[in-house]
């Protein structure tokens, strides 16, 4: 802080030289004696020094042999914004004084009216409310970050919570549908059982059967989904040997691959190692390979496989499958853009498995993306991050 006893560097622009040798000496005089006042006689070196050096106040005259008026202010005020200026004059006209506080002066002082004392005080208060106005306006630019920070933000969360009412009437819509069904088919093996007629009881069996487990599906999903979201789902990440957890989640899938008569084939090698959360990879694995069986015709074939490379392992699933549109693509991982999709068995679906997806492989620091040729196939690949160093035992 600035006080009396502080070395002040002062800038002094007069042509008067026995003025400028008064100003000096009542300075040198008062309690800025350990001040360092830089002499200027005219603008253009007034403004030379100010660009090269730092400098804590202006006293500047009027009457400059090349400024006349409140020019010189002008012309200080555009090269330092905010740099103390007083005026110092032998007119005393009041207009001009209010004219040159309007446009930023500090003060203005007549040279026959003033002494060491009063010249002090002048140059401290300019100097301290120069201060003030810094951190007021540094304040308010702080100010005016922190609202457009919450405006910013109040405006993701609205859309944030749009998305969200949006993908929600879907999972509502797509809950629905399955237990329309199961309620439906419930209702004729109810009826047939009254009637004593028991054809085709094992297809409605299996019917309900496929339209609970798609239900199952979508509320573990959903679950996960939202522990997800909530921050309730622990993330604990360990080397992993991928083939552990594609074996487990074929085996738990080929008999629903098997009603469509889809080969399922496991070609991760062995060797591959990531180090990732065990439970949400095996999320992401299951999520893909149910999305293929969806989306691949009877008779098809999924192939999973691995590829190794620096840091990082990718994973595919590739199926035989439909193939996804182009403008379909985009907008796979997106929440907003969820929507339902009907698989080639009429399997309903949300896209909520995809989201899922997307965020359990991003949180373990890898990437997904998906490559598809309409009509053809398509191949969902992830990244996780790899590592050679440790030494999994081969079970097989």
């Amino acid at each position: 802080k600035k006080d009396m006893e502080s070395i002040l560097k002062i800038l002094l622009v007069e042509d008067n030289s026995g003025d400028a040798d008064l100003i000096i000496e009542l300075l040198s005089e008062s309690k800025l004696k350990k001040s360092i006042i830089q002499h200027a006689n005219n603008l253009r070196s007034a403004l030379a020094l100010l660009k090269k050096d730092t400098f804590d106040l202006v006293l500047l005259d009027l009457g400059l042999p090349d400024s006349l008026g409140l020019n010189g202010l002008n012309s200080i005020s555009k090269i330092i914004v905010d740099i103390p200026v007083v005026i110092i004059s032998g007119q005393e006209d009041l207009a001009i004084s209010e004219d040159a506080i309007q446009q930023g002066a500090q003060d203005y002082l007549i040279k026959g009216k003033m002494d060491g004392e009063i010249l002090t005080r002048i140059i401290l208060y300019s100097i301290e409310r120069t201060k003030q106005k810094r951190e007021i306006k540094a304040k308010n630019q702080l100010l005016l970050a922190s609202e457009e920070e919450l405006r910013a933000a109040n405006q993701e969360l609205q859309i944030l919570n749009s998305e969200k009412d949006k993908f929600f009437s879907i999972i509502a819509h797509d809950l629905k549908s399955p237990f329309n069904s199961i309620m439906g088919l419930c209702e004729l093996l109810v009826k047939q059982v009254q009637e004593n007629d028991f054809d085709d009881f094992e297809k409605y069996a299996k019917l309900i059967l496929n339209s609970s487990q798609r239900t199952v599906d979508l509320l573990t999903n959903l679950m996960e989904w939202s522990r997800a979201q909530t921050g309730r789902m622990e993330f604990t990440p360990e080397y992993l040997k991928i083939t552990d957890l594609t074996h487990e989640t074929v085996d738990l899938l080929k008999p629903v691959a098997g009603q469509k008569s889809i080969t399922l084939k496991d070609e991760i090698s062995p060797k591959a190692i990531a180090f990732a959360d065990k439970a949400m990879i095996s999320t992401v694995i299951r999520n893909l390979i149910s999305n293929a069986i969806k989306f691949t015709e009877s008779g098809g074939e999924i192939v999973l496989r691995s590829h190794a490379k620096q840091n990082e392992i990718t994973i595919s699933v590739s199926d035989s499958g439909i193939g996804i549109p182009k403008d379909r693509i985009e907008k796979l991982f997106i929440l907003s853009e969820s929507n339902s999709t009907t698989g080639t068995n009429n399997e309903k679906g949300t896209g909520l498995g995809l989201i899922l997806c997307k965020e359990f492989v991003e949180k373990n620091g890898g990437r997904i993306w998906v490559e598809s040729k309409e009509g053809k196939s398509s191949t969902f690949y992830f990244t996780l991050p790899y590592n050679t160093v440790p030494t999994i035992e081969n079970n097989d």
